[in-house]
């Protein structure tokens, strides 16, 4: 219960940030000199740290209200994960993306350790959620800035009252799309438990587990796609570069579907206790979804690189909405089936209206073409349960992984011998 409250007061989080961190990383790809950056970094932070106070400040009463103890340690914690929140964008527009992976592994490190030697050392348990957060946040931020030197970019002559409104007319139309996140990554889970109980939610747990896997190996090229979406957003030959890459993308994208189901399926008893076997049945369905929502995800991309940013907030919004409406019908009846479906149905929903908007507005034609690849992995779903399956499985994924994807491979094995080479 302790843990929903705090995670529902963190839907404060895109108020303080105004999707500033987005707006400044979108802004510093495209700039021209030393001048424009400390324009761009200076009215970004600017705003940043000015909504972050007045809504750490403004929310004091819903602290107050839910955690008494509490109140200096969350408003700080809120106050430093907008900073936090907002220098991890602008890390990559500044061409950092080593400090970026760097933050994230701190940030991990950080978490467990302190959350470890106050639980082991002392009796807290909710002190040591909130001030492992918070130590998170605070570390990560030095980080940021010092590896950054962003105290050679900011001046305050450099505050320009039609710079911060261009800005936040970027920035304020993508809020609704945390907002979205959050109650995708949490309704479900909250109607689940209501209707079904602890363990059918345990069950669930551990199903995300591997659906993130699929999400957290492909975010890697999600960012790099961000990057080139953006900086190759005014060339003439714009259309082919992404037709080309949303077809590519969408082979690689189903490939690595067909690859993980068999090796779950073999790998499941070696990671999962056997008390938690029933879950790996809902593995398919939702790492379907987790395809899907990944694929249209990537349009997002286009409309922010053609500065349409309330194209983003309102296909999520849509999809939020679908989605809670199919979980409230499904998630009592089905439980995690439900959810399942729920998933793909919005997911799917999404991705028919960007792909619609992103051929009006760029050309960008979705990979019908490729759509085999989607009857094939409903087979994979379908023979997920057969063991003796399983290798044929995997030897035909592989197959034909190298096959439609050899142009990825290629290019990947060059970059790498270049890079020894340098080295050497």
């Amino acid at each position: 219960t302790e843990h929903n409250h705090v995670s529902c007061l963190f839907l404060l989080t895109p108020f303080t940030t105004l999707q500033l961190g987005m707006t400044m990383y979108k802004h510093l790809l495209l700039a021209n000199g030393e001048k424009e950056k400390s324009s761009i970094l200076s009215n970004g932070f600017f705003v940043n740290i000015i909504f972050s106070a007045i809504v750490s400040i403004a929310s004091y009463p819903i602290f107050q209200h839910y955690y008494p103890d509490y109140v200096v340690i969350i408003a700080s914690m809120l106050f430093m994960g907008g900073l936090n929140t907002t220098l991890l964008p602008v890390s990559r527009g500044m061409g950092r993306g080593g400090i970026y992976a760097i933050t994230g592994c701190i940030s991990t490190v950080v978490v467990v350790v302190v959350n470890a030697g106050i639980i082991l050392f002392t009796s807290f348990r909710v002190e040591a959620v909130l001030l492992a957060t918070l130590f998170s946040n605070i570390i990560t931020v030095c980080f940021m800035i010092i590896s950054l030197k962003l105290w050679r970019y900011i001046q305050i002559r450099a505050i320009n009252r039609d710079t911060i409104i261009r800005m936040l007319k970027f920035g304020i139309p993508m809020i609704p799309r945390d907002i979205c996140w959050w109650i995708n990554n949490s309704f479900n889970r909250l109607i689940l438990n209501r209707a079904k109980g602890d363990v059918e939610n345990g069950y669930f747990v551990v199903t995300q587990k591997f659906t993130n896997l699929y999400g957290n190996a492909f975010s890697i090229v999600s960012n790099a796609w961000n990057d080139s979406a953006i900086a190759n957003s005014g060339d003439g030959d714009r259309e082919e570069y992404y037709n080309n890459f949303f077809r590519k993308i969408f082979r690689l994208m189903f490939c690595m579907f067909l690859l993980l189901l068999p090796l779950i399926y073999l790998c499941y008893d070696w990671l999962v206790d056997e008390q938690y076997n029933k879950a790996m049945q809902y593995i398919p369905l939702l790492m379907m979804g987790a395809v899907i929502n990944q694929y249209a995800d990537l349009y997002a991309s286009v409309f922010l690189a053609l500065d349409r940013t309330r194209d983003i907030s309102t296909t999520a919004f849509l999809s939020t909405v679908v989605g809670a409406i199919v979980g409230i019908i499904s998630i009592p009846q089905w439980g995690i089936w439900g959810i399942g479906g729920s998933v793909i149905v919005a997911s799917s929903l999404m991705l028919i209206v960007r792909a619609y908007r992103v051929k009006k507005y760029a050309g960008i034609c979705f990979p019908v073409q490729e759509l085999w690849l989607v009857i094939l992995a409903i087979v994979y779903i379908l023979l997920f349960k057969a063991e003796w399956v399983q290798i044929p499985l995997l030897i035909i994924a592989c197959l034909l992984s190298i096959y439609l994807n050899k142009d990825i491979i290629m290019f990947s094995l060059s970059y790498g011998c270049r890079l020894l080479k340098r080295k050497r």
